[in-house]
């Protein structure tokens, strides 16, 4: 009997991946008889304008978070950046970062709040979704 080596048994594993991979491509349904990858004639559809286009009404925009809710300008933004010179010093920032924009009774949210109007500083606030539970459901929450 051949001796199986390191070699052999990674051949063997990528065999076996490439043949399954190519078997999930396959285009034959569960009945056998192949197909185009086109589903069978359907219903008529009711109502519309016959017009058949498929496309929406309104154009979907969105809005860098994700987010479909337009909500137009939004306050306070900084001004878009412009390109630096060659040799222009780029501007300096300091970030940092803690989770829990929720008040807690401890005072760090108003002391930062307070902080960044008297430094003229941008915060973005992240709130994680146990800041929401109520304090009577917080045991049942379950982490990853």
């Amino acid at each position: 009997m051949r001796d199986i080596n390191r070699r052999g048994l990674l051949g063997a594993g990528l065999g076996a991946a490439a043949a399954i991979g190519l078997a999930g491509c396959g285009t034959s349904g569960s009945s056998g008889d192949g197909g185009s990858g086109r589903g069978g004639k359907g219903d008529a559809g009711t109502g519309g304008n016959g017009s058949g286009n498929g496309s929406p009404k309104n154009k979907v925009r969105l809005i860098g978070d994700g987010s479909t809710a337009d909500t137009g300008k939004q306050p306070h933004q900084p001004e878009a950046p412009v390109p630096l010179e060659p040799g222009q010093k780029p501007p300096q920032f300091v970030i940092f970062s803690w989770d829990g924009a929720g008040e807690v009774g401890n005072g760090l949210f108003p002391r930062f709040l307070e902080l960044a109007k008297e430094h003229d500083a941008a915060m973005t606030f992240f709130l994680s979704g146990l800041y929401l539970l109520p304090e009577s459901k917080k045991s049942l929450y379950r982490p990853p």
